[in-house]
């Protein structure tokens, strides 16, 4: 790894990935659909900020996990921890604010929904940390637990508005993430192909070892449907 130079507020900026808080949209879906939306703003916005900044610590912790790995990719080897921008010990402390931070935004939601909330946003970290540990080497259990974020991203929404989430709603979720997630999957084999210069993807993503293109577009068809 390269010799660690000294971070820049933007490497952290960058660490936390404030980019991807747009799939935050999947919070408002229970309540836009309910028509709940403006009569609970304040919840909802607590719980968006729960699970944007939880989201944020979790990308950092993935990070961690991932760095490796993350300084053999074409791309990946530019972020902050790969690069050797930021120790491990600072994004440690870095990620720990952050789950903290959204452990606060809890706050902003009405006192009897508040329980749900906190519970759904630790149910997704213990779902990330899962993933970064267990389930992104473990074919087709990666595009699921993927999946599952989302799904909970729209449970909490519900929660945070004090309506129930139907099965609709949760079911067309999960299989929209599902489709979403094995087309990045099936575009990454070709990517990494291309911008590694024909090498092997599997030894930078190690699951792809068992993906083929194949297996990934009949997935993808089947989840479509």
């Amino acid at each position: 790894m390269p010799d660690q130079a000294r971070p820049t507020p933007r490497d952290f900026i960058r660490l936390a990935r404030p980019t991807q808080w747009g799939k935050g949209v999947f919070v408002l879906a229970g309540p836009i659909y309910s028509m709940t939306l403006l009569d609970n703003w304040l919840s909802v916005l607590g719980a968006f900020l729960a699970f944007a900044l939880a989201s944020s610590g979790c990308y950092v912790v993935n990070d961690i996990a991932d760095r490796h790995a993350d300084a053999l990719h074409p791309r990946k080897k530019a972020r902050p921890i790969a690069s050797g921008r930021v120790s491990v010990g600072q994004a440690r402390i870095f990620a720990a604010v952050l789950l903290f931070a959204a452990s606060a935004a809890v706050l902003l939601v009405q006192p009897d929904r508040r329980a749900w909330v906190f519970g759904l946003t630790a149910l997704y970290t213990v779902n990330v940390f899962a993933y970064s540990a267990i389930m992104k080497h473990r074919p087709i259990l990666d595009v699921i637990s993927l999946s599952a974020g989302f799904v909970l991203r729209v449970m909490v929404g519900c929660a945070a508005a004090g309506v129930e989430p139907s099965t609709w709603l949760l079911n067309s979720t999960f299989f929209l993430a599902m489709f979403l997630a094995l087309g990045k999957r099936l575009g990454e084999r070709r990517t990494m192909a291309l911008e590694a210069g024909g090498a092997d993807v599997g030894r930078i993503r190690g699951v792809q070892k068992v993906y083929t293109d194949d297996l990934l577009r009949m997935a993808v068809v089947v989840t479509a449907v």
